[in-house]
């Protein structure tokens, strides 16, 4: 059974809309992932000023409390290393349709503008799905070193501050 080119047209408009939504969802979640980050590195940042503001570095005289001072102290910096990384490293954001695409857009098939309106649902289709992979990529590289910086930063910061309250 043939499918006709009205029904054609409305399947690739329900497509569009669905990768509309999972395109919108993936933007949300990496401005959320951008807010996390910077989020984390104030905490590490914080947890520095209340450690050394007094100006007092407070290392230990025992060799273990030296080597539980500089491993909590490598942690921390470690992990706002990688923050600052991932906050700072420029990522090429690829959007469904560009501007200068929407001035000439030109179909394999054809050499006319905008051949027909399933010719041009086909081509928002395709650039949504390229758009998606590629920012994808971008999200799952920031998300991965996002969660290996939590854990040294949360465990830098909390074996700093027992130094700093219960021993020296």
């Amino acid at each position: 059974m043939a499918v006709s080119l009205e029904d054609r047209k409305q399947i690739l408009r329900l497509s569009i809309e669905e990768m509309r939504r999972t395109y919108d969802w993936l933007d949300g979640a990496f401005v959320r992932m951008k807010t996390k980050t910077l989020t984390f590195i104030g905490g590490g940042l914080a947890t520095l000023t209340f450690l050394y503001a007094d100006g007092d570095v407070f290392i230990p005289n025992q060799v273990n409390g030296k080597i539980f001072y500089f491993a909590a102290l490598g942690l921390l910096l470690a992990a706002i290393a990688i923050l600052l990384t991932i906050a700072l490293k420029p990522y090429h954001w690829e959007f469904s349709i560009e501007n200068k695409d929407m001035e000439s857009v030109r179909f394999p098939t054809t050499k006319d503008f905008l051949a027909s309106e399933e010719d041009y649902l086909l081509y928002v289709k395709e650039r949504y799905y390229e758009a998606y992979s590629m920012n994808m990529r971008a999200y799952e590289y920031s998300i991965k070193w996002l969660s290996r910086a939590f854990l040294p930063l949360l465990i830098g910061a909390i074996m700093l501050t027992v130094l700093k309250i219960f021993g020296t």
